[in-house]
């Protein structure tokens, strides 16, 4: 179970660290990171707020991830481990679709 911990918590740091630069304008307009749809790549004028909600709710997922790791091995005597791996599944599908969809509802109000 502590490996499966882990491994959460380092992809919920590597996502909103990944998801910093998106967020303060250091990524231009390209065809591999960032939030790419025909309208974002095609205007830099609706790239950049575009990349700066979802890079803030990128963000925002990968911290609730990286912190459901850390309370879940807290309680790790008093969890079972398939529990905790289903758990942190969840969450993580939870944040990150939701990121998404979030983003994409912003996107059209850009």
């Amino acid at each position: 179970m502590t490996g499966t911990l882990l491994i959460y918590f380092g992809a919920g740091l590597l996502v909103a660290a990944l998801s910093l630069p998106m967020m303060y304008d250091k990524i231009p307009p390209n065809g591999f990171y960032g939030f790419r749809t025909p309208r974002t790549l095609s205007d830099p004028n609706v790239w950049y707020p575009a990349n700066r909600v979802a890079g803030r709710n990128l963000v925002v997922a990968g911290v609730i991830v990286a912190t459901t790791a850390v309370i879940l091995f807290a309680m790790h005597k008093s969890i079972p481990p398939r529990t905790a791996d289903l758990t942190l599944l969840i969450v993580s599908i939870a944040s990150f679709i939701g990121a998404v969809v979030h983003s994409f509802i912003a996107l059209r109000r850009i």
